[in-house]
């Protein structure tokens, strides 16, 4: 569990403190757009929004179908509160009409059941997905390594008995 404070400057007298913001993922396996490591729920009280991840870093914004069936990505938002940041999150009947009446998160169990209810969490669940098939390997003692027809292993050898770096070259 990570417990994150966002700053919100107040404003006019009736109306809460609100900020706008998207949280971000980044997966140090994923080295290409075309081929995401994984696929990332992003879980709130008012729905999940889910996209593949990328190379470096990527935004995660909540998702809205519309009757047309297209999605629109939208900023979330955090809004102040009188609840305590990382701990159950316990609103009034009043406070729950309030934020149904605005369209906002309402207070329900999100993750584990042991963390109590509350409506400013978000969870991120990484999916690993498959990887398309490489033609290379990683790094091997410090070089880049791959495998070529003239790199292939013997039928007869196992691979523990037999390894033969190749030049980087010759996986071009």
């Amino acid at each position: 569990f990570q417990t994150t404070f966002l700053p919100v400057n107040a404003i006019a007298e009736g109306r809460n403190a609100a900020l706008e913001f998207a949280t971000e993922a980044f997966n140090y396996n994923t080295m290409s757009d075309e081929d995401p490591r994984n696929l990332i729920l992003l879980c709130t009280t008012q729905g999940i929004a889910v996209q593949a991840d990328g190379h470096g870093s990527k935004r995660l914004y909540h998702h809205v179908i519309k009757k047309d069936g297209t999605i629109s990505r939208h900023w979330l938002e955090a809004e102040e509160s009188k609840h305590k940041v990382g701990g159950e999150q316990k609103e009034s009947d009043e406070e729950r009409m309030d934020a149904l009446s605005r369209n906002k998160a309402t207070s329900l169990e999100i993750g584990v059941r042991g963390i109590g209810s509350r409506f400013n969490v978000l969870m991120t669940i990484q999916v690993p997905l498959r990887q398309k098939p490489s033609d290379r390997e990683d790094y091997y003692g410090g070089t880049l390594s791959c495998v070529t027809p003239s790199c292939s292993v013997p039928s007869s050898a196992s691979t523990s008995d037999y390894f033969k770096i190749c030049d980087y070259l010759d996986c071009m």
